[in-house]
């Protein structure tokens, strides 16, 4: 298992190394400008009020603890990203 993880880790690190405007532009064109922000929903999710209950134990537990582990962290990732329209770098403010 660690080196199937090593294997994909080595994997996006040579795709970013060799293609960096990936972390700013989408891999697709199709996708550009399909999303826009909601700083709303976002100011909800950061605070722990999303209104989906596994997320927002998640998002408290981070804010008291400022940590979370890889699969939890992933999961408000994607949250974030597919439905509240937010990618790229965003900080959190607590």
């Amino acid at each position: 298992m660690l080196k199937s993880r090593l294997t994909w880790h080595c994997h996006f690190i040579q795709k970013l190394e060799s293609e960096p405007e990936l972390e700013f532009h989408d891999l697709q064109p199709y996708f550009t400008n399909t999303r826009t922000k909601n700083i709303q929903l976002l100011s909800l999710w950061s605070k722990g009020n999303s209104g989906f209950p596994f997320i927002d134990a998640c998002m408290r537990s981070l804010n008291f603890n400022g940590w979370i582990n890889f699969r939890i962290r992933k999961c408000l990732c994607l949250l974030q990203a597919i439905i509240y329209g937010c990618l790229g770098k965003i900080q959190v403010q607590n």
